[in-house]
């Protein structure tokens, strides 16, 4: 034993080791996240600013709000400031965004009359409520989310229904290429990375 020091006893709990000072990559992980969260909160008051089309306008702030909620709540149940209740909240909110950003893209592929032609899309909105009020009693996972039917299969769908969208009005139209190519692009990074940040990585098992 280190002279000084108080060598533990059979009545004496060791004392824990010291925690890194630095934080380590879970600070980094932190800053990262809350970065994230004011780049979404500043888009989405420009959005309220500057948007002048009303449904767009809507969809884009609802869109990130949900993200803000989404990562607030993610990382403050990883960094130890909220307790696991919050789980559900980062959950339903990462479900959510997957229809708003479904909304999004059709508003902007079709444009504000997209309610006049396809009145039917915002009923991608419905089963999000309907999936929760069927949830296991232990619940979704965030983790597993992409693999747990029927919640995986409503995912898909609000990521591969504006790819579908997106590719066939790039084909349609020969004026609005270059800017339909842009949606197109969206739209497959939806697909293959998931909405929002790293949460796609969890899914997967790729967070380790």
């Amino acid at each position: 034993v280190r002279e000084g020091a108080v060598e533990a006893g059979p009545g004496r709990p060791r004392r824990p080791p010291r925690a890194d000072p630095g934080g380590g990559p879970l600070i980094e992980y932190g800053i990262l996240l809350g970065a994230g969260v004011v780049a979404d909160a500043w888009l989405a008051a420009y959005g309220v600013l500057r948007l002048r089309r009303t449904l767009a306008k809507l969809a884009f702030v609802a869109l990130l709000l949900g993200f803000v909620v989404m990562t607030s709540a993610f990382a403050g149940i990883e960094l130890g400031g909220l307790g696991p209740e919050w789980g559900p909240v980062a959950l339903w909110a990462f479900v959510l965004s997957h229809p708003l950003s479904a909304i999004f893209l059709l508003l902007a592929i079709h444009g504000e009359d997209l309610l006049r032609r396809y009145p039917y899309v915002f009923l991608l909105l419905v089963p999000a409520p309907v999936l929760a009020a069927l949830a296991p009693p232990s619940g979704y996972d965030l983790a597993n989310v992409y693999g747990t039917p029927p919640l995986n299969w409503y995912l898909v769908l609000c990521l591969a229904l504006p790819l579908g969208e997106a590719v066939a009005a790039w084909l349609r139209s020969v004026a609005r290429r270059s800017e339909l190519f842009l949606l197109v692009a969206g739209a497959v990074v939806l697909v293959l990375t998931g909405p929002v940040y790293g949460f796609e990585l969890q899914a997967v098992g790729l967070d380790a």
